[in-house]
Formats: C-alpha cells, structure tokens, sequence
C-alpha cells in the first residue's frame, strides 16, 4: 500500500517514518524544498514531555486583545464570514477555566508520555543520529505574573503525575535548588 504523508516537520516525518516501520510505501509532500521549514522551523528539535499546557486555559481570554494584536503571538486569527469559525471560538472561550485545563492537561500529558515511550523506542531500536539528550528544559520568565501563571501550571502538573523543579536563577547551574520566581526546569 502507498500512502501520501502532507508536511514534511516533525510530525509529518515521523508519521511518514512510523509508517515505513510497518511495510507501507510512503511519500512525503511538503510545499518547502527541504523538511522542517514551517512549524517545525523554529522549535529547535525540542522533546520536552513533562511541558504541556492547553491554550484555552485559565486567564487566556484577557491576553486575547493583546494577542491578536501582535503578529509575534502564539495566536493567529483571520475572522471570516463562516459561522463554524465562530462556532470553534465560543467552544474556545468555554474552554478557558480551570476545570477544562485540568481535563485538557491530563490527556496532553498522556499524549506526551506516549510520545516518550515511542520515542525511546525508536531511539533503542535504531540509535539517535542527532544530539540527543535527557536534561530537561530549562525555561525563563521575564515577568513575575507569567511565572507566576507557570508555577500554577508546575503545581497542577505534578497533582497528576508530571513532577517538573522550580528553580531560582542561581539554581541554574545546579541540578536543584530552593525554589525562586525567576525560572522552572520542567
């Protein structure tokens, strides 16, 4: 059997590669001349699994006006005369409490704890040809209430099984230190 992947990022390459595993014939198609040029361009080849939050969380729809504002933000919204389109925004805004994050959280980490054994997988049965390691990621904050906003999240996580340190700025070259708003290692 043939089977026609479209996108040529990350997960279009590992669809495409999973496939293979099983015997089909595979293409990928990808409007760009070289895979990873679109999504995948500028997330740096990151396997984080512990990181996940929903978008429609908690104190998202007071972002929203500054957010589709910028054309640098994590949303881009083209409104249009499609009543399915406002459909999925008011779904989207009903999304936004904490009860629905907590929901949304746990299936993203049983998605990305999947990911992970997958991943380990393949990385056993054929070796990583790249820079592969396991320390984690280290993020930053530049601002006392979004990190504030992320501590939440750590604390939530680790309620359901996704134990992430928070660490100060001079815990950074430690493994762990006394927690501090300044930054998280998830």
């Amino acid at each position: 059997m043939r089977v026609a992947v479209i996108g040529a990022g990350i997960v279009g390459v590992s669809t495409a590669f999973m496939l293979a595993q099983k015997g089909l014939r595979v293409v990928l198609i990808d409007e760009a001349p070289e895979p990873a040029r679109g999504t995948s361009y500028a997330n740096g080849g990151q396997l984080c699994y512990n990181y996940v939050a929903p978008l429609a969380g908690p104190g998202v729809i007071g972002k929203l006006p500054v957010w589709l504002t910028d054309s640098e933000s994590p949303v881009l919204f083209k409104p249009q005369w499609d009543w399915h389109q406002w459909i999925w925004c008011a779904k989207f805004l009903l999304r936004c409490n904490s009860k629905a994050s907590l929901a949304t959280t746990e299936k993203l980490l049983v998605l990305s704890m999947l990911s992970k054994k997958i991943m380990l997988e393949v990385i056993r049965q054929h070796g990583p040809d790249f820079d592969y390691n396991r320390k984690g990621k280290l993020v930053v904050y530049s601002s006392r209430s979004t990190f504030k906003s992320a501590r939440q999240q750590v604390a939530l996580q680790k309620n359901i099984g996704s134990p992430q340190i928070v660490i100060s700025c001079n815990g950074v070259s430690r493994s762990r230190a006394e927690s501090s708003p300044d930054s998280l290692m998830t």
